[in-house]
């Protein structure tokens, strides 16, 4: 079980010079088991979420097929609507 707790530590280079220790992030390695039972709790977890509605349709970054992107891309869409609906120019 020990071996759950540790993990190694690697930096991965973003971009910009090499030289700089700013323009890596560090990346976490862990063993196989412990990935596999994160990914085993996070589904059941987000699954009783959404079967609960504890979660609302709004918080893309935490829902399957969506991200933030589809959120701003949403809000832009509403807005947009909002605004030829309820503009002067109507």
């Amino acid at each position: 079980m020990d071996e759950w707790k540790k993990a190694n530590v690697v930096p991965i280079f973003k971009k910009g010079r090499k030289t700089k220790p700013g323009n890596y992030r560090p990346v976490s390695l862990t063993c196989v088991c412990c990935k596999v039972c994160e990914s085993i709790i996070r589904d059941d977890l987000a699954a009783n979420l959404e079967r609960n509605r504890l979660i609302t349709p709004s918080q893309h970054g935490f829902m399957r097929s969506r991200s933030c992107t589809t959120n701003l891309l949403e809000f832009f869409k509403k807005i947009t609507n909002s605004a030829t609906r309820e503009g002067p120019w109507t």
